[in-house]
């Protein structure tokens, strides 16, 4: 009797043994999987810009106007894709900027035009990567699939560049996904073209909302299924085109602004489909494009504008001014920073960091930070 109780004393002992270094090896796998913060932004002052400093040894030239910005929201790593391809520019590389360690990486270098191609329906290069394109807004992160989100398509083409492409009549369209981890790109075919749209998130439906230069509703965007539902949706009465739409996780609604007679902000109600003027206060003067984004840490719209009554495609001064937007109060209040980076013309790469909660504005090659200041409602 002694023994066998010895024995079930031994097996009950080794079983807790056993789930306690189950649990610390659990754990110790979460933990490998935590980013660390950058202590910089966690001590950022609110209400100012922070240049943050480039660590590395490979930088781009500089990132385009016409490129789009992505954000991985769990690893704080900034994502951009697009390019001129008016003139000499033709990059289709992805240069990444990790906020963490602040510094560059560049996926790989750019593919000659030689090895462009029209290929099972999508325009692609023979190693597998799409064209160079503008992307504006039509560049997003997926938190799904874990991947930069490309839903743009290739304009601005004088095929007589690129002589070995034969494009049929029954042209499709292709949306790509670019795996950070692996290098990798894939794409979504029979996919529906923007033209000078934009694309949000919708977290709360795990799906994309894709809407076309007209800033009507296109469709719905499944990245786990590459399924697209259609969207029926009609012109909303506001005009202005490669604009940028951003999810607020508040409301539950998409916001934009325009610029048409004048900068407004808008919502797409998601119930009933439809644009609405929220009619805030103290709108800027001037034009904006995509310097902006919504931070839901502050509840506020952060966004730089040019300097110039006049300016929002370019800006001859190249100054700028830090606009923040109270969406409890429905105003808009400009801010008065010690520094700020210049605006040189229609930019889209901004994004919101809610790890760090702060939003990022890049100017060429070089990352700035904002922290909102957190307003007081009456």
């Amino acid at each position: 009797m002694m023994i066998k109780f010895m024995i079930s004393i031994f097996t009950v002992i080794m079983a807790g043994l056993v789930w306690v270094f189950a649990a610390e090896e659990k754990a110790d796998r979460q933990n490998s999987h935590k980013i660390e913060l950058n202590a910089l932004l966690v001590n950022q002052a609110q209400g100012t810009w922070l240049k943050l400093p480039d660590k590395g040894t490979v930088r781009p030239d500089y990132i385009h106007g016409h490129a789009g910005a992505a954000i991985d929201t769990e690893k704080s790593v900034l994502h951009f894709f697009g390019s001129d391809t008016h003139d000499i520019y033709w990059n289709n590389d992805v240069w990444s900027y990790d906020i963490v360690s602040m510094r560059w990486k560049q996926s790989y270098r750019p593919d000659n035009r030689t090895s462009y191609q029209y290929k099972n329906g999508c325009r692609s290069t023979t190693t597998g990567h799409p064209w160079s394109m503008h992307t504006f807004s039509m560049n997003n992160w997926d938190p799904i699939s874990k991947a930069m989100i490309v839903s743009a398509r290739p304009i601005h083409y004088g095929l007589s560049k690129l002589p070995q492409v034969q494009i049929p009549k029954t042209d499709s369209n292709c949306w790509w996904h670019y795996s950070p981890d692996t290098n990798t790109w894939s794409f979504t075919p029979d996919a529906p073209a923007l033209g000078l749209g934009h694309l949000c998130y919708l977290p709360t439906y795990k799906r994309f909302i894709a809407f076309n230069g007209d800033n009507a509703p296109v469709t719905f965007y499944d990245s786990k299924q590459r399924a697209f539902e259609k969207i029926n949706g009609k012109a909303p009465p506001l005009e202005g085109y490669t604009l940028k739409s951003v999810y607020d996780s508040k409301r539950n609604r998409v916001l934009l602004i325009s610029w048409d007679t004048k900068s407004r902000l808008w919502a797409f109600d998601l119930e009933k489909m439809k644009w609405i003027d929220l009619k805030a206060a103290n709108t800027p003067v001037g034009g904006i494009y995509g310097s902006w984004d919504y931070d839901a840490s502050a509840d506020v719209i952060v966004s730089l504008w040019p300097a110039d009554p006049d300016g929002g495609f370019d800006n001859s001064s190249g100054k700028s001014r830090t606009i923040i937007c109270d969406l409890e109060k429905n105003e808009w209040m400009e801010l008065q920073p010690d520094t700020a980076p210049p605006y040189r013309g229609m930019s889209f790469k901004v994004a919101y960091d809610p790890r760090h909660k702060v939003t990022f504005y890049v100017d060429r090659n070089t990352v700035w930070s904002f922290k909102a200041p957190k307003l007081k409602s009456p």
